[in-house]
């Protein structure tokens, strides 16, 4: 492992407790896991969150109760759906009843965007952080980088590039050798030297809004200039489409993956070099596909997201509705890839 790379471990376990270890370890392993293993420790995940839910967390004890709903009574996922639906709405009117009353650790408040909606206030602590960032360490080596490999973002978020000026963000870009580029002040001046600072820095993979990397793409092509020979891209935030796939794949030289998530979750699911759909983070999330009725859709039929995070004890999210969309995954078994993570097909904002 590269020194940089073990150092950030190191780190990252002393502040999480071990937790960052324990979980990274864990996920490259149970990655190339048959489907039933996989999905066996996510029920076992699943339900170790319902009865502490249950226990600790005022908002569920309640609704729960109102239901006539047991945390012993899940015992697979099917059972899993007759836990009421939580909306953002849900969400947004209930924070303090969200939160762990129990054994309550040191808590990092977050929020959302707002973009989609009114901003919701989340919790997270340094176990669940640790977690959620194994899985994106993993994510970002299913497109072939190397931990340590240069790692550029064309990113825009305020918050998010603000972030990046604290302390432990600025060990962990330096240990990663992440390098962030401004998306939101892009124009034809900033684009050339966007585009000098890529050949300079030859990053093995480029992180991007979808948008951001079609304009770079517009622009490398519109300006006649040659490729950038990137080996990876990975796009998010927006519905990723045929067409800007190709543009971006042939303006930046680059193998083109997409990747879902919500900042509330983390990453949930993430393409692989097979490009059937895209793998859920199984082990730190359960992805559903499901019609008005809340109920999981047949498979190739779109409905709406529903996301519960496996590893936030603190602010649990159960069957939460983002309001995303997908299309559920019509392949079963094993992905080519080698993984057997259960997989849902494109996905997109609603």
């Amino acid at each position: 492992m590269n020194p940089r790379v073990r150092a950030l471990f190191t780190l990252l376990d002393l502040r999480s407790r071990g937790a960052f270890s324990r979980e990274y370890e864990t996920i490259v392993r149970t990655q190339w896991q048959p489907p039933g293993e996989v999905t066996a420790l996510q029920v076992e995940r699943l339900r170790a969150l319902l009865r502490h839910a249950e226990r600790n967390v005022p908002f569920y004890r309640a609704r729960f109760a109102e239901h006539g709903i047991r945390a012993a009574d899940v015992k697979d996922l099917s059972d899993f759906q007759r836990v009421p639906v939580l909306t953002k709405e849900d969400a947004v009117a209930n924070v303090d009843r969200l939160l762990a009353g129990a054994g309550r650790p040191l808590l990092t408040r977050k929020a959302t965007g707002g973009s989609t909606g009114e901003r919701m206030v989340f919790y997270r602590d340094a176990h669940s952080m640790a977690r959620n960032f194994a899985h994106v360490l993993r994510n970002h080596t299913w497109t072939g980088l190397t931990l340590g490999d240069v790692h550029c973002l064309l990113w825009g978020a305020h918050f998010d590039l603000k972030a990046q000026q604290r302390l432990a963000n600025r060990v962990i870009n330096f240990c990663l050798r992440q390098r962030y580029i401004d998306a939101f002040h892009m124009n034809r001046a900033s684009m050339a030297a966007y585009v000098d600072r890529l050949r300079r820095w030859r990053p093995a993979l480029l992180s991007s809004y979808v948008s951001a990397a079609t304009t770079l793409a517009d622009y490398i092509r519109d300006a006649g200039l040659p490729g950038l020979e990137i080996p990876a891209v990975v796009t998010t935030a927006e519905v990723l489409f045929p067409e800007a796939r190709a543009k971006v794949a042939a303006a930046l030289g680059a193998e083109v993956f997409d990747r879902v998530g919500c900042r509330e979750i983390g990453n949930t699911a993430h393409e692989c070099t097979a490009h059937d759909g895209l793998h859920v983070n199984a082990e730190h999330t359960v992805m559903e596909v499901v019609g008005d009725d809340g109920r999981a859709v047949a498979p190739g039929t779109e409905g709406a997201v529903l996301y519960t995070s496996l590893g936030n004890d603190v602010f649990p999210l159960i069957r939460y509705r983002v309001g995303d969309y997908a299309v559920a995954a019509s392949s079963a078994g094993t992905c080519a890839c080698g993984r057997g993570s259960p997989r849902s097909a494109d996905c997109g904002a609603g």
